[in-house]
C-alpha cells in the first residue's frame, strides 16, 4: 500500500508508535482499526497505546528538551527546510492516504498536502527570524535584554479534518522554537501522521525530540496533557475538548484552537452573485468539516430570496461521493455519528418550521450539500457548530441585528461581512466579536501568514507561521545597570 520508504513504519498493515527514536508496539499489543469513511473498509490498525507508553514518550520528550535547544536556529531551520523538500517527494502518498483516512476528496487532500510543504519552507525562514530585544530604561540606567527561549515540551493533539497539516505545523512551530514534542493525532485519521514523522525523522531531526502516539481512548490525552514534564499543550478540537484539556492539564501554558459559529453577514448593498459563490464555498468546502466554515448566513430579508435563487444552482452544481473522484468536491463525514449529528440537527431545525431547499439526506457517510431557509435563533442549528454541509439561512431586519445576531454565539472564530462599502464592512466587522473577520470572501486562514485564532469559547492564542513559533517560547527578561 505505502511506498517502500515507509516500511519501518508498519509490520503488514500494523502501524507502530515512534518512542524514543524507535517504531514499537504498544506495550500490551491492544491495536484498533483505521477505517475509511466513504467506503467504511479498514485501512489498517495502529496502536492504542496506553498510559505506560505515553510516560516512556513523556521521558524521551524531557531528553529530546535538550537535544532540540542545544541546535543553533539555523540547524533547525535547515532540518525543517529538508522536511518540506522530502514531504514534497512523497506527495501522491500523502495525498493517497489523506483521501483514504479522512475522505478529503482528492482536490482538498492535494491541496492540503502542498499547504503543508509550503508551512515547512515558510516557518523554516521565520525561524532565522528569531532574535533577542535590547531595551533601556526611561532614566537610562537599566538595561534589559529580552530573550526567546524553549518552552521545553509540548503535547500536540490533532484533529481529524487536517490529519496531515495539523501535524506539520505545530511539529515545525514548536522545532522552530527548540522545543520537543509529543504528536498525538485523532484516532479517525491517525496513519497520515506516522507518514509523516518518518519524514521528519528522515529530515534530521535529533532522537527524542519527536515522539508520536496514537490511542482511541480519551484517557490517552488526559496521562498526556496532565504529566508534570509536559510543559504546553497545543491541540486542535472541539471545544469540550479544549475544555477536558484545561481541567486535566493544571498550571501550564496552552495554545488551543476550538469550535467556531462562522458567520456570513450579507449587507443590504452586497453583491449577491460574489456572496452566494463564497457561502457555497464556505458552507460545503471539505463537506463543511472546518472550524472555520460558515455555520450561518445572517442576511437582510429584502435580499433573501434573490441570495437564494442565487445559491441553489451553484450548490446543484456540486458533485459528491467517492474522494478519490477527481469531479467530487464534497465527500462523506468523518463517522456514523458524525452524519447522525448534522441530521438531528436538520430535523430540528424542520420541526420548528425551517424550510430545507436543498438536500437534507444522506447515503452512507456522504451528507447531501442541504440550504435551510427561515432559521430562528432557537433552533438547535442556528447555535451549535454543524461540521457538516449545511447552509443554515437567517433572515434579518436590518444590519444592527445581524451584528447582534452574529455576537449572540459562545463562539468566536471568524466571520464574514458582504458589502460593496469597504469602509462600511470594516467598521461592521470591527463590532464582531471573532477573531478575524474577511470582508467579501469566505473565511479561511491558509497556511498562517496571518494569525489565526478564536475569542470566547474558541480558542486560547493565535496561530500562524510567526505566531505560533512565538506561542511556543517563553520570554526571559535579563536586567543589567
Amino acid at each position: 500500500m505505502l511506498n517502500a520508504f515507509f516500511k519501518p513504519i508498519h509490520k503488514g498493515d500494523v502501524f507502530l508508535n515512534f518512542i524514543a527514536g524507535k517504531w514499537v508496539p504498544s506495550s500490551d499489543n491492544d491495536t484498533f482499526h483505521v477505517v475509511n469513511p466513504f467506503k467504511q473498509e479498514v485501512i489498517g490498525s495502529v496502536q492504542n497505546t496506553n498510559p505506560s507508553d505515553i510516560k516512556l514518550a513523556v521521558e524521551s520528550g524531557k531528553r529530546g528538551r535538550i537535544n532540540s535547544a542545544s541546535l543553533t536556529v539555523k540547524d533547525r531551520s535547515i532540518i525543517l527546510s529538508k522536511c518540506s523538500k522530502i514531504l514534497r517527494e512523497y506527495k501522491d502518498e500523502f495525498v493517497n492516504m489523506l483521501a483514504l483516512e479522512s475522505g478529503k476528496p482528492l482536490v482538498w487532500s492535494n491541496g492540503e498536502v502542498n499547504a503543508s510543504i509550503e508551512f515547512l519552507v515558510e516557518t523554516s525562514k521565520e525561524a532565522l527570524k528569531i532574535k533577542s530585544e535590547n531595551l533601556i530604561s526611561k532614566d537610562k540606567k537599566t538595561k534589559v535584554l529580552i530573550s526567546y527561549k524553549p518552552v521545553g515540551l509540548i503535547a500536540a493533539i490533532t484533529p481529524f479534518n487536517y490529519p496531515l497539516f495539523s501535524v506539520v505545523s505545530k511539529f515545525a512551530s514548536g522545532f522552530a522554537g527548540g522545543n520537543s514534542i509529543i504528536m498525538k493525532p485523532a484516532s479517525n485519521t491517525p496513519i497520515s501522521a506516522l507518514m509523516f514523522t518518518k519524514v521528519a525523522m528522515e529530515s534530521g531531526v535529533p532522537k527524542d525530540v519527536l515522539n508520536t502516539v496514537t490511542g482511541k481512548s480519551s484517557k490517552i490525552g488526559n496521562s498526556l496533557v496532565s504529566d508534570n514534564d509536559v510543559n504546553m499543550v497545543n491541540l486542535t478540537g472541539s471545544t469540550s475538548a479544549g475544555e477536558s484539556v484545561l481541567k486535566n492539564g493544571g498550571v501550564k501554558k496552552y495554545l488551543l484552537e476550538l469550535g467556531g459559529k462562522g458567520a456570513a453577514l450579507i449587507l443590504d448593498d452586497a453583491d449577491l452573485d460574489l456572496a452566494a459563490k463564497e457561502c457555497v464555498n464556505g458552507c460545503f468546502k471539505q463537506s463543511g468539516q472546518r472550524c472555520d466554515a460558515v455555520s450561518r448566513v445572517l442576511i437582510i430579508d429584502k435580499l433573501a430570496d434573490k441570495f437564494v435563487k442565487k445559491v441553489l444552482p451553484l450548490v446543484h452544481e456540486l458533485k459528491i461521493g467517492d474522494p478519490f473522484d477527481n469531479c467530487v468536491s464534497v465527500g462523506p463525514l468523518i463517522t456514523e455519528n458524525a452524519v447522525r449529528y448534522v441530521k438531528d440537527l436538520i430535523n430540528d431545525a424542520e420541526e420548528k418550521k425551517a424550510k430545507v431547499l436543498i438536500g437534507g439526506n444522506y447515503n452512507g457517510q456522504v451528507m447531501e450539500p442541504t440550504v435551510i431557509d427561515y432559521v430562528t435563533s432557537n433552533m438547535r442549528i442556528a447555535k451549535e457548530e454543524i461540521f457538516g454541509p449545511v447552509m443554515p439561512i437567517i433572515r434579518v431586519k436590518d444590519e444592527a441585528e445581524a451584528i447582534i445576531l452574529s455576537n449572540n454565539s459562545e463562539y468566536g472564530l471568524d466571520s464574514c461581512v458582504f458589502s460593496k462599502s469597504v469602509k462600511n464592512a470594516l467598521k461592521v466587522g470591527a463590532m464582531l466579536d471573532d477573531g478575524s473577520t474577511t470582508i467579501n470572501k469566505s473565511p479561511g486562514h491558509g497556511i498562517g501568514e496571518f494569525p489565526f485564532g478564536g475569542n470566547k469559547k474558541s480558542g486560547i492564542g493565535r496561530e500562524g507561521v510567526k505566531d505560533s513559533i512565538y506561542e511556543c517560547m517563553t520570554k526571559k527578561v535579563l536586567k543589567y545597570y
